[in-house]
């Protein structure tokens, strides 16, 4: 049975979540499958990284909360952890210190998939040189992801930003005005929820003189 995970906003992010014991049973290794499911939800904005996790949490925290990542995936492959703690140690300050941005969704995404061998072979044995390799790939796959969603984030604005002025030059044309001064003067102006909207903040802001923006041909 799911149990769900809470994703607040970011200002609420320490009330949810007030200790770093509380997001160890939040974002435990037990939580990676709902990531391998769905990989989207890992690039949540409102996860922390692990530098804003030293930050909410103390200079130790972000290793507190990956040790137990990679802790899991040693015992997954089948090796004893007990033999390996100085050196899952000495990678989780690694990784936490190089790949600081990487956020808690971020990397148990990583490990998810690094366990489904998405990024190569995984042997019984803990290799840190391999495993950094891996994280390698990943966080390159993961600009690639973050960039081409700003992308898609981007085109949308723009065609909503210019449906916007298409639907206003109509409504405009409608009420017989035709010009950028005419409409300013006239009683429609401002066009409601228009400025909270799209950010204008006068009378001549570009985005709003795309209204009588002549079209091309």
């Amino acid at each position: 049975m799911e149990t769900g995970i809470s994703i607040p906003c970011k200002d609420s992010w320490q009330e949810t979540y007030p200790s770093i014991e509380s997001v160890l049973k939040a974002f435990s290794p037990a939580e990676q499958w709902r990531f391998a499911k769905d990989g989207d939800r890992a690039y949540n904005r409102y996860y922390p990284s692990m530098r804003r996790m030293r930050e909410y949490y103390g200079t130790e925290a972000a290793v507190v909360w990956l040790l137990p990542q990679v802790a899991n995936f040693v015992e997954y492959c089948g090796v004893d952890r007990q033999r390996e703690d100085a050196r899952m140690t000495e990678f989780a300050y690694m990784v936490t210190g190089l790949y600081d941005y990487l956020t808690v969704g971020e990397l148990l995404l990583f490990f998810a998939r690094m366990k489904a061998g998405v990024y190569g072979k995984v042997y019984a044995r803990f290799d840190p040189l391999l495993v950094g390799d891996y994280l390698k790939k990943f966080d390159a796959e993961r600009k690639e992801t973050l960039r081409r969603r700003n992308a898609e984030i981007q085109r949308r604005a723009e065609e909503e930003r210019a449906e916007a002025a298409r639907r206003r030059r109509k409504e405009m044309a409608a009420r017989g005005i035709s010009s950028w001064d005419e409409y300013v003067a006239s009683p429609y102006w401002p066009p409601r929820g228009f400025l909270k909207k799209f950010g204008a903040d006068g009378k001549t802001e570009p985005d709003l003189r795309t209204i009588f923006r002549p079209k091309r041909v």
